[in-house]
């Protein structure tokens, strides 16, 4: 449905660009934004709380849990299995849809110290890349590591430093600004890579990259080395950027603005 709806804005914004209206503005000191299939939004906020909103820019849920210092990340692939990344303590934290903790994986306890992104596995279980030898590794709800990939220092010849994650159709997308983009298959497998500077994070729609940049939405469909650009509404500082279903996200250093079709 994404990918239709990209598709559409293509069409439609060139023609119309007032085709998405402001529906609310939401005071919101935010860091980092994403969404879940159910359209809504979560916010981390600079106060370390994540925060979800519905399509109608209303506050339905908060989680905070500072002891294991900075909230990095929130993967909502799953809206009824959340995944929180402490990148400072390598811990992560799994919620429910009313956002109670479930499961807490202190990753420390294994010897594993340094993780610098994690993502939620399509299975439900975790992806993380592990810095201190180079590997993306996959664990369970047992502390098992069930799959790792080879050392991508010694396969590449690369300090890989990712700091976004995201598994999409089979397919883990491992995203370091510096080196650009790495493609790992479901069993941890590398096989390919392009090269992108800057990229905090993005969204994955039938092979598609999905980002902001400036005042435009990119998507780059990197089969065909394809990139298309379609117009954002004029918002200024412009943090992060977030398409799903018919909601338009947009987050800045001080507010959550939500838009819809007209």
């Amino acid at each position: 449905m994404l990918f239709v709806m990209i598709s559409f804005i293509f069409i439609s914004w060139a023609n119309k660009p007032a085709e998405y209206v402001l529906l609310k503005n939401i005071p919101i000191e935010g860091k980092s934004l994403t969404t879940d299939m159910l359209n809504h939004a979560y916010v981390i906020t600079q106060k370390n709380f994540v925060e979800r909103y519905d399509t109608t820019g209303n506050l339905t849920g908060r989680f905070s849990d500072q002891k294991y210092g900075s909230l990095t990340s929130v993967d909502a692939t799953s809206p009824f299995n959340i995944l929180l990344f402490y990148k400072r303590s390598s811990t992560l934290v799994t919620l429910d849809a009313q956002l109670n903790p479930k499961n807490y994986y202190k990753l420390p306890t294994l010897g594993i110290n340094n993780v610098s992104a994690a993502c939620l596995s399509e299975d439900n279980y975790i992806w993380f890349f592990d810095k201190n030898d180079s590997k993306l590794k996959k664990i369970n709800t047992k502390y098992e590591i069930i799959r790792e990939s080879v050392s991508i220092n010694q396969m590449l010849g690369i300090d890989l430093d990712p700091n976004f994650m995201i598994e999409r159709e089979g397919i883990i997308y491992v995203n370091d600004p510096n080196a650009g983009v790495l493609m790992f298959d479901r069993v941890g497998t590398y096989y390919n890579s392009f090269f992108f500077s800057g990229l905090n994070n993005f969204q994955v729609v039938n092979q598609r990259l999905v980002y902001p940049q400036g005042n435009e939405l990119c998507v780059y469909n990197y089969m065909e080395a394809d990139l298309q650009k379609v117009p954002l509404p004029q918002v200024g500082n412009m943090r992060s950027v977030q398409l799903q279903g018919d909601r338009l996200y947009i987050l800045t250093p001080s507010n959550l603005q939500v838009y819809g079709k007209e």
